[in-house]
């Protein structure tokens, strides 16, 4: 079953991110229309809407909080909203567009990268805010995510920029992505130890944040004649710790990798 949501974007949606809450049905979505809605998909109707001076480009809540966004774009500004009082409040801002935003939850920290090349961390508990960090990551970012001690980052030479959160003062793995094309989407898994990329092809793959992790799948694979013939096919099933696969869309290559991923490691592969 399909239904429309009223009063849609006009222009290109740049994000859509259900509330992390379970059972949650409120949706925020952000748009080259410089607006960002709130919509309760339950009822189909529009909840709130903010209006920002240019396009948006990510937006995210603030934590559980879901009556506040959190959102960034070309106006270069980290801003928060109260869809409640209809408030508007300026957190931080970059030099250039703010192209990825992230709520950090086990640190309450604000995640902000941009097309400065720097990832900066905000606490929008204190004002006037200044940046809690604010790294040099070398590159454009096209993608962000962050698990419970780990900022992962998609950048334009696609290389996966891994930061520690309580180290933020440089990066702790630069490591060359296993797509041939630009990375469009990271998202970390739900066992925190692995990732999905997605790139403009329509690739995927999926990999562990932690090298020793790969290594060890490495060396897994590669005593496959030692086992039986039963055996090899299950093991063969995940030849290594990426897997590559073609998908219709990079948003849909990124949530069947990520299905498939969890699927493996419930079934034993992935242990």
């Amino acid at each position: 079953m399909t239904s429309k949501l009223p009063q849609p974007p006009t222009d290109c949606i740049s994000r859509v991110r259900f509330a992390p809450m379970k059972g949650s049905n409120l949706l925020l979505v952000s748009s080259w229309d410089s607006h960002v809605r709130l919509y309760d998909v339950a009822s189909g109707m529009l909840a709130g809407m903010h209006r920002q001076g240019l396009a948006v480009l990510d937006c995210t809540f603030l934590g559980e909080d879901v009556s506040h966004s959190l959102s960034g774009g070309l106006d270069r500004r980290l801003l928060c909203f109260d869809f409640q009082r209809q408030h508007e409040t300026v957190i931080g801002q970059h030099d250039e567009a703010i192209r990825c935003v992230e709520y950090h939850n086990p640190s309450q920290q604000v995640f902000t990268a941009s097309w400065d090349r720097t990832l900066r961390g905000w606490d929008p508990r204190r004002q006037p805010a200044t940046p809690s960090a604010a790294i040099r990551v070398g590159a454009k970012p096209f993608a962000m995510d962050v698990s419970s001690d780990k900022v992962l980052i998609g950048g334009s030479d696609r290389h996966i920029h891994i930061f520690d959160v309580r180290r933020l003062n440089s990066p702790l793995e630069r490591r060359d992505a296993s797509l041939r094309h630009q990375i469009r989407v990271v998202k970390v898994g739900i066992d925190q130890r692995s990732y999905a990329s997605g790139s403009v092809e329509g690739r995927c793959a999926i990999e562990y944040i932690d090298p020793e992790e790969n290594a060890d799948r490495n060396m897994h694979s590669s005593a496959i004649g030692q086992k039986t013939q039963m055996e090899k096919q299950c093991t063969q099933s995940m030849p290594s710790p990426t897997i590559l696969f073609t998908a219709l869309s990079q948003v849909e290559a990124a949530m069947v990798a990520y299905a498939f991923g969890m699927a493996m490691q419930r079934k034993g592969f992935g242990a």
